[in-house]
């Protein structure tokens, strides 16, 4: 066994443990002061899905109403469609161009129906397109905070990532 003919061989191993420990601790400074710093960043990103959350939440509602209007839009044209074929077998029963006058009051009260139903549907259509814009503006919102939210998820290696919302086709 060969002896060791340095001064300083006996604090090999405690400079050693010594100079570990100091880059040990330089590394945790240096790890939980990023984690602390990054503490606006996390706050930043909570309050972004927060956000998003919010405004899914919202367009899920907007869907719900727009297949309802969806629903009440189509009834009011299928009555709209009823009252033309009624003012067309109206209008079957002309001679020269008159009704009869027995059938003439008949007519004009159909007539009137009619165009309540058309008042109606127009009214239903116009309710139904002011609910889709509304609804396109919410997604056009939740799609804009989605680059910026992944960005900021993927510096702080969060997994979580928010995916763009696809708009609903507009029913004619």
């Amino acid at each position: 066994m060969k002896k060791d003919k340095s001064r300083f061989g006996h604090l090999r191993l405690p400079i050693f443990l010594i100079v570990l420990g100091l880059f040990g601790l330089v590394n945790m400074v240096l790890f939980f002061g990023q984690e602390f710093g990054r503490g606006t960043e996390k706050k930043e990103l909570e309050e972004l899905k927060a956000k998003l959350d919010h405004l899914k939440h919202e367009a899920d509602n907007f869907e719900s109403s727009i297949r309802s209007a969806e629903k009440s839009v189509k009834t009011a044209k299928t009555l709209v469609h009823q009252c033309k074929a009624n003012i067309a077998g109206f209008e079957s029963q002309a001679v020269d161009g008159s009704l009869p006058p027995e059938v003439y009051s008949q007519y004009a009260l159909t007539v009137d129906n009619c165009k309540t139903q058309v008042r109606n549907s127009n009214n239903l259509v116009s309710s139904y397109n002011s609910l889709y814009d509304q609804y396109d503006q919410v997604i056009q919102a939740h799609n804009t905070l989605v680059p910026q939210t992944n960005e900021l998820a993927k510096s702080l290696d969060t997994r979580y990532y928010f995916i763009p919302v696809p708009s609903l086709r507009r029913a004619h």
